[in-house]
């Protein structure tokens, strides 16, 4: 997801509409990916999928090589 997510962006040059598609789809997944914090029991499948989707919707792409920060 994060592949489509950069190439998605590079794209955007070239296509300039379909970039706030993907912004939408991200903002409405932060949405849903708050509900864990009202105490809403999900399934344990789901729970990994939010694992793999949280960096994403988080807009945080890019590996953190250095160690630094949170």
């Amino acid at each position: 997801m994060r592949l489509i997510f950069i190439i998605a962006f590079c794209l955007n040059i070239f296509f300039v509409g379909g970039f706030k598609y993907m912004i939408g789809m991200i903002r409405s997944l932060q949405l849903i990916l708050h509900l864990p914090i009202m105490t809403v029991i999900f399934p344990s499948n789901v729970m990994m999928f939010f694992n793999i989707v949280i960096p994403i919707v988080m807009f945080d792409i890019f590996e953190n090589e250095q160690g630094i920060g949170p």
